[in-house]
């Protein structure tokens, strides 16, 4: 497989580690993210001493993905059928992903989540949180702030904290 040189772009916008990065565990410490695309976040993830593991459904974005990183494992697959290993990872992140889930995927998507966190372990949400969706529960794809609250809360979660990028739920 040839590989693909790496450029800026690679790095993901880096900001948003100013306000979860307090909270990260020390390295090394194991992350999956959720819908990884081309694996913009991977190479942060793992220069922050990350174990990095992308799952996106895309075919061709995961072939992209294995060939710019040399490290890190990418795997084909639908997020709510991403299989957890149970209390295996110190974070999942999800960069403007969950926001573009129906609640049926969200409903088989958030418990196996709480099953393969650590305790202790962030579910650290870069998910649109400003609008309010007046939607039925069956068409919604974001919430404000108090809908994400509600909605992670229901399966156990506890809100950490937010910021104008995204939220952190802590198992």
């Amino acid at each position: 497989m040839k590989e693909v040189p790496l450029d800026k772009s690679d790095y993901g916008d880096l900001s948003c580690f100013d306000y979860f990065g307090p909270l990260l565990p020390a390295p090394p410490f194991h992350v999956v993210e959720l819908g990884c695309g081309i694996g913009l976040w991977a190479t942060a993830w793992q220069m922050l001493g990350g174990d990095y593991i992308g799952v996106d459904v895309n075919y061709h974005a995961i072939d992209l993905a294995r060939r710019k990183h040399q490290k890190g494992l990418f795997i084909r697959s639908r997020i709510e059928d991403f299989h957890f290993i149970k209390e295996y990872f110190d974070i999942v992140f999800c960069h403007a992903i969950l926001q573009h889930t129906n609640i049926a995927t969200k409903t088989k998507l958030l418990p196996n989540i709480l099953k393969g966190l650590k305790e202790g372990g962030l579910v650290i949400a870069e998910e649109k949180h400003d609008v309010e969706d007046k939607r039925s529960a069956e068409q919604v794809t974001y919430y404000d702030v108090a809908g994400w609250r509600n909605l992670f809360s229901s399966y156990g979660f506890e809100f950490v904290l937010v910021h104008e990028n995204g939220m952190v739920f802590r198992k």
